[in-house]
């Protein structure tokens, strides 16, 4: 159900930036004006801090190194679904840029590459999303999973919302990286719990 409204609100943005809304423009311009009209170079130094953190190429990384480490204690099943839902993840949210071809915010200097739908907003929550699906794993007490919880989701919220304030993004561009990433794990999830399943059922019927 949650997979299902998330891939609906990528869509309906998706339709929205394809026609060239005049409405989402609107929004998203004068959202971003008061984020610019509010800028202070504390903030815009903490904020650049945040989103070279999340940067795609850096939580891909952290993924694939957690799969070599899984691959190692022979979970390869386990090890190939992480580094291919990261990796086709990532791609996918590349294609769809040079699909779209929205232009950045006007007070950005990115203008060498496009905005929709957000990479890091996209990347950023693949990531967490495929931390979450390893928590079960870990032998620590609910507390300590629930503390990792906050903080992950506090940095997904920080890297997105880093994104609106450099003016790198609209909001629209953001969500919905958020929201493709939502339902693209919701897949790869099911995919491996019938993979699983399956495997399960072979060495059961041996």
């Amino acid at each position: 159900m949650f997979g299902t409204v998330s891939l609906a609100v990528f869509f309906l943005l998706a339709i929205a930036v394809k026609l060239h809304s005049s409405k989402l423009s609107r929004l998203d311009r004068a959202i971003s004006l008061f984020f610019y009209e509010r800028r202070s170079r504390n903030l815009i130094f903490a904020f650049q801090f945040i989103s070279d953190i999340g940067r795609p190429t850096v939580t891909a990384a952290i993924i694939i190194l957690l799969a070599l480490v899984f691959y190692g204690n022979h979970r390869r099943i386990l090890a190939f679904w992480l580094v291919l839902s990261t990796v086709l993840g990532n791609l996918f949210w590349q294609l769809l840029k040079i699909y779209f071809m929205r232009p950045r915010p006007l007070m950005t200097t990115m203008h060498h590459s496009f905005a929709f739908p957000s990479g890091h907003a996209t990347s950023v929550v693949i990531f967490a999303l495929l931390i979450f699906s390893l928590l079960p794993m870990l032998t620590v007490s609910k507390k300590i999973k629930k503390m990792m919880t906050i903080i992950l989701w506090l940095f997904v919220l920080a890297v997105c919302f880093s994104r609106i304030y450099l003016q790198a993004h609209y909001l629209s561009d953001v969500v919905s990286g958020a929201a493709l990433a939502f339902s693209w794990i919701i897949f790869m999830r099911h995919i491996y719990n019938k993979f699983a399943e399956k495997l399960l059922l072979a060495k059961m019927f041996r």
